[in-house]
Formats: structure tokens, sequence, C-alpha cells
């Protein structure tokens, strides 16, 4: 951005102010961003044109992230305000499953912008706090308050997401690290969980999902079966991931 296009950011930021509301209930991967955007006049103004834009930040390497552009509305144009005056815009986007929650380098924002008559505009950011499935974040759930494990960090590459943890506590006499990839689809997450040490035991019971390059056992959690109305059956979700971290 250029000396006169801040300049003119500044400027504008008297014209006017936004508040961005966001519905929580159904703010998590797979779900959706709803809610509503108010734009209240400090003055007499003419607006061409408002938008939102959904941003999603991700890392690209162990020291650089990136941001794309999820997408973009255009929610009214040539709008006319006095002082004091305000109007409210419904909005909501579509989260797909494959993408990233908020974790780590992962981010969410929600941008408003107001271009007024005369070039100048007014920008409002509001970082989100998307959370995983109902289905994976079960998942995270076990790993984390009943097998003993904290997440450190996430990544991502051409097979999908990952993410690392760490023993805490007594778990650290039994395992030395944890990492989770997964796949998620609008009906199945598919998981690859690697386990340092996997039990003997557990590699011989899970003998045709074991790749030993990877030493990786694969699981595929059908949503249909784990999840209904919303939320994931932790119990069963459990159940699944208990074997997994047996000791004997």
């Amino acid at each position: 951005m250029g000396f006169f296009d801040s300049l003119k950011k500044t400027m504008g930021l008297a014209a006017g102010e936004f508040e961005i509301r966001v519905q929580p209930e159904t703010l998590h991967v797979g779900g959706l961003i709803q809610g509503t955007l108010r734009f209240r006049a400090l003055k007499a103004l003419n607006v061409v044109r408002f938008t939102l834009e959904l941003d999603h930040g991700f890392p690209v390497d162990d020291y650089h992230t990136d941001e794309d552009e999820i997408d973009l509305v255009v929610l009214d144009e040539m709008v006319s305000f006095q002082a004091g005056e305000h109007r409210e815009w419904p909005f909501f986007f579509e989260l797909p499953p494959q993408v990233a929650a908020t974790m780590g380098r992962f981010s969410w924002t929600l941008e408003a912008n107001a271009v007024l008559q005369g070039g100048s505009t007014l920008e409002k950011e509001q970082p989100l706090q998307v959370r995983h499935s109902p289905v994976m974040g079960s998942v995270l759930g076990a790993v984390q308050s009943q097998f003993g494990f904290q997440f450190v960090q996430a990544g991502a590459d051409d097979d999908g997401i990952w993410m690392e943890f760490n023993p805490v506590g007594p778990v650290r006499s039994h395992f030395n690290h944890l990492e989770i990839a997964y796949d998620e689809q609008d009906d199945a997450l598919t998981l690859w969980i690697s386990l340092d040490p996997f039990r003997r035991h557990v590699i011989q019971r899970y003998e045709d999902s074991y790749d030993p390059n990877e030493n990786s056992v694969e699981l595929v959690l059908e949503k249909s079966r784990y999840a209904a109305g919303g939320r994931a059956d932790d119990e069963s979700v459990l159940k699944v991931l208990q074997p997994l971290f047996s000791l004997n």
C-alpha cells in the first residue's frame, strides 16, 4: 500500500465504524460463518460499496505464512448516510470440511470494507476462532484429555493437515511423540495416527492398516456413525482410539 492509499484510509477512519457480530454455534470446519455486519456513520457520507471478505492464513514453511481470500461478498452499493445513521446486513460463508481450524499458525479473518465516494476506504478486520468439526474435535479432546498429550504445532502438505503432540505427565514414561495427519470430507474423516512407539500388540491388531514406512495406522471415521445433530458421540470416538494407546 502506498503513502497516499494509507493516508486515505486514515482519513476515512473518522467517517464511520463497523461492528461484526458472528454466531458461534456453527463456527466450525464444515459449518457456517454467519452473523451481521453493522455500520454507523459518524458524519454525512456516501458509500460506493460495502464488502465483506473471508481470509484464511496458513504456514508455508517453518518461518513464513501466507493468506488466501476464500470468499468475498458485496453487501450493498451506493448508500448515503446522515451522521448517526446506521445499517445492518446479514452474511454467511460456508466452511468446507477440507480446511484447517484456527490453531497454531492457521488463522481465519473477516475483513469489512466501505469504499467512500472520493476514494478513501474504511476497514475493519476481525479474527475468528474456527473450531474443528465435531468429530475431529472429539478426536483431539480424547488425545489431550484422555491420553495425556499436548498440542505442539500444526502444518499442511500435499497429503493433508497434520498436528504434532508431546506426552505430558506420567504418559512421558510410555510414549515419546504423537503425530496425527488427517483428511476430512463431507461424509468421513480419515486419520493417520503415528505414535512413538506403538506397542507390538497394537501393530499386530492393526496389521491391515499399519504402514511400517510411516509408522502410522489409518482409521476412517464415518461421520454418520460418530456424529448426529451437529454433535459428536465422544464415547464412541474414544472407544475407536483407545486400543491404539493401549499399553498391554
